[in-house]
């Protein structure tokens, strides 16, 4: 299945794994696969409303933006997910808060 299929169409088990992909390829460092991919998962994700899957593949794509000193698109997301969770009534989770977190800190620094 090609990575521009529209998000909409895609199953969970098909978005979990192309999140495992996704997540293979920030480990080997193609970071440009591993977004294409993550944000396939989480716009699909989001769309069908698989918040724990959604908000693992946003942690990863965030790491990978603060790799890349990419701090306008980690305070987009931000944004984002502040409006998306009292929206919503979610609460993100620990790894996603933390991962914020040390962004904030090494912005600062």
């Amino acid at each position: 299945m090609p990575v521009s299929q529209n998000s909409q169409d895609i199953s969970l088990e098909k978005l979990s794994d192309y999140f495992e992909k996704g997540q293979l390829y920030y480990r080997i460092l193609d970071f440009q696969r591993s977004l294409e991919t993550l944000t396939l998962v989480a716009n699909g994700s989001r769309n069908s409303s698989h918040w724990e899957i959604y908000f693992e593949s946003l942690t990863i794509i965030i790491r990978i933006f603060i790799e890349q000193a990419r701090w306008d698109e980690v305070q987009a997301i931000f944004s984002y997910l502040k409006t998306l969770s009292q929206e919503k009534n979610l609460s993100l989770p620990a790894r996603l808060q933390y991962v914020l977190g040390i962004c904030q800190f090494y912005r600062s620094n």
